[in-house]
């Protein structure tokens, strides 16, 4: 798994999504404790697919992506930061898939978001009885208890 941090980007980073993207490796996340005055949210969104596959009265192959994951996020961000500008707001995706689509996804939120993206986030576990590693889908929407863990002291 991968994983690339976007938390708080320089204020030089925030008007070019591609050069956020490109010194991602470089940005580190500030910490900030619970005594500062500045309210810090962390949004958790788990996804297992990046396109819809047909089950659950879905369009096999229509974007899953970029038209329901990506407008719902942003109506969320929206609607707090409209209300509430003086809040920080960082979005953190768990994906059980890699993706092509950093840079869609870094341009779709508004200016001072942070945005981590934890790729390949799918546990894998041994079947009873089988010599084999699955892929645990089931277990991919408990995966944010270890962002919560993690980033806990920071929010």
């Amino acid at each position: 798994s991968s994983t690339k941090t976007f938390i708080d980007p320089p204020p030089s980073l925030k008007t070019n999504p591609t050069q956020k993207l490109q010194n991602a490796e470089r940005a580190s996340p500030t910490t900030t404790t619970r005594n500062d005055k500045k309210f810090r949210i962390l949004h958790v969104v788990t996804s297992s697919h990046e396109y819809d596959t047909g089950y659950r009265a879905t369009t096999r192959g229509s974007d899953r992506l970029q038209g329901t994951i990506l407008p719902l996020i942003n109506r969320l961000l929206s609607t707090s930061l409209s209300r509430h500008p003086d809040w920080s707001i960082d979005v953190y995706l768990i994906l059980g898939y890699e993706t092509e689509r950093k840079d869609l996804i870094a341009e779709s939120l508004p200016d001072g978001v942070g945005l981590e993206i934890w790729e390949d986030a799918t546990p894998i576990y041994y079947p009873p009885r089988e010599n084999r590693l699955v892929l645990a889908t089931h277990g991919l929407a408990r995966q944010h208890r270890f962002v919560v863990k993690d980033k806990f002291d920071e929010y």
